[in-house]
């Protein structure tokens, strides 16, 4: 915990913290009536725990003491000071992401029906869920009461323990976003930056969106309704359509000379890649020493130190190669055979994920699934789909390691061309192991011109597309 060194700056801070703390009293204290108004039909003793859950969570944060700053957590490795743990936040005042968005219209529809988004949701649903929430981010400093002229909708999602996830639907002001287009970057061009690494170490932040405050002038383009106010985000938030490219530019910007060199990021993910226990030390400290400075904290409890073998991005990786992460094959072994359109686009989103581990063709493989996705198409599904979805899922389920491309080494490139899609194998050794082991598959489908091409042709246009 970092407290004020001056005793009377203390004084003060706490003086100023337990106003805060009567103030969300008051407010638990009058959500109190219009729960017990709003939820007659629930028994007493359920509703009562209900509001004390509330009024715990707000209270609880008296017992731990005034924290001028998210309560901070030595390191596994001493001195390096990754911030850790839970509170009210004060984020770092220089970083105001702009939403993008012009002030002249204001998607704003008016309150749904405060009804639950399924029949499988309980009676507590939807009302006392926008309770506990709201209550909740107002007490950790997220969002505050609001009176915007913006207003998007609350949804409740249900989640597979029989809760509810909270949601805000902003299609209505991300259409109005001026788009940002910093790029996000792929999974296989990180993953490859990791070729010879032995050592990794894996950094989760505590909800990255949430430790960065939004320009003062959009914060009231972020209102949202419920049945009982109106708040507004005073951080950035998901479901923003540039919420992902502005925490990405961040995150390049803070460790710009380091990415690529040690270090790769996706979003709030950062992991660490080296060969020695003295440059591991040496990129740890660099990188923790930037999180500290910029007041950006990690989540302990994902944090993954001194590993040789690593999941990031949904791959397992270590100093051997690149392998599918088990959870997925095992998802992709019980897929149930698809009963429409939507349920192909989901099997192939995720075997598409991991189509450079396909070791034949892997739309031509795909063919018969991805013509059931035509518009003109009549969903029947016949031997040719049906082998089509079972040679992809034991492709999948069989898939083999691959190598960490390493451009610092030779390789070997095999093509291969019919008359309904071209191929490709990329093949590397190691520096000691001249064996030569695959580092990615590829294919691509041939439209109706290019099927027409001479074999000769099919030749090149696989050692184009294989090399572009």
């Amino acid at each position: 915990m970092i407290t004020p060194a001056d005793p009377g700056e203390a004084q003060g801070g706490a003086a100023s913290f337990t106003a805060a703390l009567q103030q969300l009293t008051g407010l638990v204290a009058g959500l109190q009536g219009e729960l017990r108004q709003v939820q007659a039909q629930l028994g007493e003793r359920e509703l009562e725990e209900t509001v004390l859950v509330v009024a715990a969570a707000v209270l609880g944060a008296a017992d731990a003491g005034v924290t001028q700053a998210a309560p901070a957590a030595q390191a596994p490795e001493a001195g390096l000071g990754a911030s850790t743990g839970t509170g009210v936040l004060i984020y770092p005042p220089t970083y105001h992401l702009t939403g993008g968005c012009p002030s002249t219209s204001r998607p704003n529809r008016g309150l749904p029906r405060s009804t639950a988004t399924s029949t499988a949701c309980p009676p507590l649903s939807s009302k006392n869920s926008a309770v506990l929430w709201t209550t909740f981010k107002i007490a950790e400093g997220f969002i505050r009461p609001s009176n915007s002229p913006w207003g998007a909708h609350v949804l409740f999602a249900p989640k597979k323990d029989g809760g509810l996830r909270f949601c805000i639907d902003y299609r209505g002001l991300n259409k109005q976003t001026v788009k940002n287009a910093h790029p996000l970057p792929r999974a296989d061009d990180l993953i490859d930056q990791l070729h010879g690494a032995r050592i990794f170490y894996k950094i989760d932040l505590r909800s990255g969106y949430w430790q960065l405050p939004i320009d003062p002038a959009d914060v009231a383009k972020t209102a949202f309704c419920t049945r009982y106010n109106h708040f507004e985000w005073l951080v950035l938030l998901f479901g923003r359509t540039n919420a992902p490219a502005a925490f990405t530019d961040l995150m390049h910007g803070i460790f710009r000379d380091l990415l690529d060199r040690g270090v790769v990021i996706f979003l709030d993910n950062i992991l660490i890649y080296c060969k020695t226990a003295d440059e591991h030390e040496r990129l740890l400290r660099e990188v923790f020493t930037r999180l500290r400075n910029h007041k950006l904290y990690a989540k302990e409890s994902k944090c993954e130190l001194w590993r040789t073998e690593v999941t990031f991005l949904s791959h397992v990786i270590n100093e051997h190669g690149v392998s599918m992460e088990a959870c997925k094959v095992d998802a992709i072994s019980q897929w149930p055979r698809p009963n429409d359109p939507g349920d192909i686009r989901s099997f192939l989103g995720l075997a598409g994920f991991y189509r450079r581990f396909v070791r034949s063709r892997f739309l031509q493989i795909a063919a018969p699934l991805n013509d059931l996705l035509t518009k003109t198409a009549k969903f029947e599904w016949t031997d040719a789909q049906e082998h089509a979805f079972q040679s992809l899922n034991i492709a999948l389920t069989h898939a083999p390691i691959l190598r960490p491309y390493d451009p610092n080494l030779p390789y070997t490139l095999d093509l291969d061309a019919s008359d309904f899609a071209v191929g490709a194998v990329l093949l590397q050794g190691t520096a000691t192991d001249r064996d030569l082991l695959p580092v990615a598959f590829e294919s691509k489908r041939l439209n109706r011109a290019e099927r027409k091409y001479s074999a000769r042709d099919w030749e090149q246009l696989a050692l184009v597309h294989a090399t572009h």
